[in-house]
């Protein structure tokens, strides 16, 4: 039946790994997906955008000759427009205008002359396709009898008649080889094509951009590019369809997808060797709270700083494995937290810490000693109904024990309240844990029933030191006199510490400076050596803890940090 228990965890175990190791390839592959995506966009953007840019500065080069020639003739003021020397004018800035092949005379929709010369009762040009607020009527598709040129783009000015024409080609002479490539000029108030090559939709003219603004978007069949010129009212666009971003797509994915699947590959293993080394600890951990060799508790003195007398200890739990390797508690205590285990290894210390103290206390029997909950231990309130059952099976009064609980414990303030109201009912005394390092605030003190605070010695390294924390001890004093509790430094290793603190009001603390942590029988002839040295029991006059709010004294036990 053990083998049995022991191979199904192996199998869910491997079946885990298998699922992580395809969740993470999935994941870069999704991700390689993904990048090629967006390199393709930005690529294709870039080359839209650009050849959007391009047709603007050749369509502003060709509305500045025809604004030009306009402006030219409108300076005349020749009151037949027709006339001779008229004529001569449109003749010469036609030859002097590259981009322009016509200048010429409209009399409504009628081109009445031309740098050719006159043309009788006149050429109909059609109506124009839209007039623009600066009263040019423009007009897209003329075609002229004059030549077989083509199709021409006109503008004519409405108040004088004047106009120019010119080839559409001249502005889309962009990228020829690109057949697939949709490009061109709009009005910016009628949202009608000026120029245009390639298949354009009606719904890209509708963007309503600033002067000088750019877009670049795409829709269900095109990537489209457009530019508004700052001096004229007109955009530009460019467009490609769907399928060359798809195209493009294809090529990044041929060249991402594989980098993806090797990164996977890489990911997985390191992530297999994570998880595995994770869950063999946790199941090894969950073995070693069933055995009985496996955790032990050492205990470091807590003193009274003025005259550095025993007065309490704190118990630290060790993992000593099968192969005589010790585990530190921040590596399995964190994975006793995330995987459940972390009420049953409380109540284990529980075990062994009051079945040491039950022998110890025969001899010291005034001795404090304290328990250490974690968040969930404070939560469920089942760690307290069991160390509550394990002192009265051994016949330890519940006041001579204070319960430490970390910051952390009191986010839900709620459980905290009604946890630590019941402990103080059965006499408990209760702690905040390395305080300063959590989310613990003045107005969740003042809504609790404490006894202690005790500064985690992450701030007692400070003292003496530039570091921007350095003056956190000297708050967490005074919020303690405030509340009326005293106040035990934690990790205290040099004399400089010592004395800083004894300076604050600090009245007890424990470190290094003052012992190490040690098996409970070495605390008890250190101190019955104490005793034999010094006549008085260490702890039994100024170095005796204070009493608590019910006559009782308090100590430190620690189970399971240190």
């Amino acid at each position: 039946m053990d083998s049995r228990r022991k191979f199904i965890p192996r199998i869910t175990e491997g079946i885990g790994s298998y699922v992580l190791a395809g969740l993470i390839i999935l994941a870069c592959v999704a991700a390689a997906v993904r990048l090629s995506y967006v390199q393709a966009e930005r690529d294709l953007f870039a080359q839209t955008a650009f050849i959007a840019g391009e047709v603007l500065q050749r369509s502003e080069m060709v509305t500045d000759q025809m604004q030009h020639a306009i402006d030219k003739l409108q300076a005349r003021k020749d009151p037949n427009p027709c006339s001779a020397a008229n004529i001569d004018l449109m003749r010469r800035t036609n030859i002097n205008s590259s981009y322009l092949q016509l200048v010429g005379y409209a009399r409504g929709n009628r081109l009445m002359c031309s740098s050719y010369g006159t043309h009788g009762e006149g050429i109909d040009l059609g109506p124009a396709t839209f007039v623009t607020d600066k009263n040019n009527a423009v007009r897209n598709k003329v075609k002229l009898t004059l030549d077989e040129e083509g199709v021409y783009v006109g503008v004519t000015r409405v108040s004088t008649g004047y106009t120019v024409f010119a080839l559409p080609n001249l502005a889309l002479d962009v990228a020829k080889s690109e057949q697939d490539l949709a490009l061109g000029t709009y009005g910016t108030a009628s949202g009608i094509p000026i120029l245009s090559r390639g298949a354009a939709q009606d719904t890209w003219f509708r963007t309503d951009l600033k002067a000088g603004e750019s877009r670049r978007f795409v829709t269900p069949s095109s990537v489209i590019a457009l530019k508004r010129s700052e001096r004229y009212l007109f955009v530009s666009y460019s467009a490609y369809p769907i399928a060359t971003l798809y195209a493009g797509w294809r090529g990044y994915a041929y060249f991402f997808v594989p980098l993806g699947v090797m990164a996977g590959l890489c990911l997985t293993g390191l992530a297999i060797l994570f998880a595995r080394r994770h869950l063999g600890l946790r199941s090894q951990l969950r073995e070693a709270i069933r055995s009985e060799t496996q955790l032990y508790m050492l205990y470091q003195p807590i003193v009274e700083l003025e005259s550095g007398r025993w007065v309490g200890a704190e118990s630290l739990v060790r993992w000593r494995q099968s192969n005589d390797h010790v585990i530190t508690p921040d590596v399995f205590i964190p994975i006793a937290e995330i995987t459940g285990l972390m009420p049953r290894l409380t109540a284990r210390v529980v075990e062994m810490v009051v079945k040491d103290l039950a022998k110890f206390l025969r001899r010291y029997p005034d001795f404090p000693i304290n328990i250490n909950f974690a968040a969930s231990d404070l939560e469920s309130g089942a760690s307290l109904e069991q160390l509550r059952r394990q002192l009265a099976s051994f016949g330890i009064d519940q006041n001579r024990v204070t319960v430490e609980v970390t910051e952390g414990s009191l986010l839900k303030i709620d459980y905290a309240k009604n946890n630590i109201r019941l402990m103080r009912e059965g006499g408990l005394r209760v702690a905040i844990d390395d305080f300063g390092t959590g989310y613990c605030g003045l107005s969740y003190l003042v809504s609790l029933d404490l006894d202690f605070l005790k500064i985690d010695k992450s701030f007692v390294n400070t003292i003496g030191t530039d570091a921007a924390t350095r003056s956190v001890v000297p708050h967490i004093v005074q919020m303690a006199k405030t509340l009326g509790l005293e106040v035990i430094a934690e990790g205290v290793e040099r004399e400089e510490q010592a004395d800083y603190l004894r300076r604050q009001g600090v009245k007890y603390a424990q470190g290094w400076l003052y012992s190490k942590p040690m098996p409970v029988a070495e605390l008890a002839q250190k101190l019955s050596d104490s005793l034999t040295e010094n006549g008085p029991h260490p702890y039994s006059q100024r170095g005796k803890l204070p009493a608590n709010k019910d006559g009782g004294a308090v100590a430190a036990v620690e189970p399971h940090l240190g």
